[in-house]
């Protein structure tokens, strides 16, 4: 969603219209040429992004419009990994194949996405991520603190990214039927 009103403003031809933003609002501001201002990144928070969503729900741009309705309800769409399948890169090249196949039309159409670059890791490494860097682990050695993985060959393996891919579907039912349990839904 935010990729699609990114392309708008960067293109600055009705930006109001097809995003459902003011031209003035700060994602806009953000995303059209020159915009990328300390300034205009630091007004940019969670609060500002979920109350924008009932304006972009009034968007053109239909996909803009039904992302943001998606999200206002949270009816988010659902994963499915293709690691889920185990470790034969045999399987799961064949499970990715087939997934394309059968939701070929949906894939084209934005009902089904394709993420070839998800990945997850069981322990990242401080400055990795941020956000969890409360969550980490630091022990005393020789009085000063130190980071658990820098420790621990063991936590050091859990460092590692497993990188996969990952379908996301609109309907929970196409979901399951790609994982096998039933045949897909179709409009």
């Amino acid at each position: 969603m935010l990729r699609k009103v990114a392309d708008h403003a960067e293109k600055g031809k009705n930006v109001e219209k097809q995003t459902g933003l003011k031209k003035d609002h700060p994602l806009v501001r953000f995303f059209g040429k020159d915009g990328e201002t300390v300034e205009n990144y630091l007004a940019l928070d969670d609060a500002l992004i979920l109350g924008s969503l009932y304006a972009m729900c009034n968007a053109d741009d239909s996909i803009i419009a039904n992302l943001a309705r998606r999200l206002r309800e949270r009816r988010l769409y659902k994963t499915l990994d293709i690691a889920d399948v185990g470790h034969d890169e045999g399987k799961r090249r064949h499970k990715r194949r087939h997934i394309e196949k059968t939701f070929e039309e949906q894939i084209e159409n934005g009902s089904v996405m394709l993420d070839e670059k998800a990945s997850i890791s069981i322990y990242s490494e401080i400055g990795g991520d941020e956000d969890r860097m409360h969550k980490k682990l630091h022990i005393l050695d020789g009085g000063e603190p130190k980071e658990i993985s820098a420790l621990s060959p063991m936590i050091k393996a859990l460092e590692k990214k497993e990188q996969f891919t990952r379908f996301y579907f609109e309907k929970e039912e196409d979901r399951d039927a790609a994982r096998g349990k039933k045949g897909p839904s179709h409009d």
